[in-house]
């Protein structure tokens, strides 16, 4: 059976998802067995999206706009738009405690990485308004932001969802997701 591909899911998020689903392996490994370098992975290349397509049956279109691709040092793609790397989280690693607890109380269990949570300017979550928190990668690993592993355990999630405070999304964030999304922006 495929894994779908959730609405803002990043693409390294759902092979991550998929590795542990159809094989149970950790997410190098899975990609080991494909022959498909991490790397390119992990830089949204689209061959390697190519090629996770072929293998798992999801559409080509779907992972690339799901996955900022790395053009080059310091320079990302994502939906038409070209960006510098500092538009993008750098060593953190962003995730709401509400959508994580949500996450695994249905489906597969499986916490989930959006890909608006990918860039510096949200720190908002947009469906429970309320901050992002953020893990610091300190390990090689935790490039692939795999929050299974990164974020807290779901006691520790609990204690965040009670602290938290409403907000609203900030203008520059809900520009930026606009623009990303395609819609008109004014």
């Amino acid at each position: 059976p495929q894994v779908p591909l959730q609405e803002d899911e990043s693409s390294v998020s759902w092979a991550i998802r998929t590795a542990r689903h159809h094989v149970d392996l950790n997410l190098p490994e899975f990609l080991h067995d494909l022959q498909l370098p991490l790397p390119d992975l992990l830089a949204g290349k689209r061959s390697a999206m190519s090629k996770l397509a072929a293998l798992t049956g999801i559409a080509f279109e779907a992972l690339v706009a799901h996955q900022p691709e790395r053009l080059q040092a310091r320079q990302y793609r994502f939906r038409g738009h070209e960006f510098s790397s500092s538009f993008l989280g750098g060593n953190r690693t962003a995730y709401c405690p509400h959508c994580l607890l949500e996450d695994e109380g249905q489906g597969d269990g499986q916490r989930v990485a959006r890909w608006p949570w990918l860039f510096k300017a949200v720190r908002t979550c947009e469906v429970h308004g309320c901050a992002l928190q953020s893990a610091a990668k300190t390990a090689w690993s935790d490039q692939m932001r795999n929050l299974q592993t990164l974020a807290p355990d779901a006691r520790e999630l609990h204690r965040l969802v009670d602290q938290s405070d409403l907000r609203p999304p900030s203008p520059l964030q809900t520009y930026v997701l606009r623009r990303l999304r395609g819609k008109h922006t004014s």
